[in-house]
């Protein structure tokens, strides 16, 4: 099912906690994905918790450590601006989960949120160690 929108939420997850989200968003007519791989513009966002703590427990659910979960509002595509103030909906039921990406690509996520993914990965690997 198409949804009309003007970007998605991409929710980078590893252990049990979320590392940042990104906001992407077409810039083409022609293109329907909002993708960084297929040209779509990236930029730090927020959700409210518990949408940011579904994500993790869909990575849980998936049996994944490390996952790019991927997140639409439903409602009508009208300009997103909850990082300048704009009420955001918490009914979980306002979002629909596109997918759980177990590979999740991440170098547009980096771009926008300034956040080094090998680099928290590796700390998360050497904190299992000493676990």
């Amino acid at each position: 099912e198409y949804i009309p929108n003007n970007g998605d939420y991409r929710v980078l997850v590893l252990g049990k906690k979320v590392l940042g989200v990104m906001k992407r968003s077409s810039q083409s007519l022609e293109e329907f994905k909002n993708n960084y791989s297929v040209g779509g513009k990236v930029e730090v966002a927020n959700l409210p918790q518990n949408i940011l703590d579904l994500a993790v427990r869909a990575t849980e659910v998936c049996g994944l450590a490390v996952a790019g979960v991927d997140i639409m509002e439903k409602s009508p595509p009208t300009p997103s601006l909850n990082k300048e103030g704009k009420e955001m909906s918490s009914n979980p039921n306002d979002y629909v989960i596109l997918e759980v990406n177990k590979g999740p690509q991440f170098k547009g996520f980096m771009e926008a949120t300034g956040i080094n993914v090998p680099e928290e990965i590796v700390k998360y690997l050497v904190s299992l160690k000493s676990n």
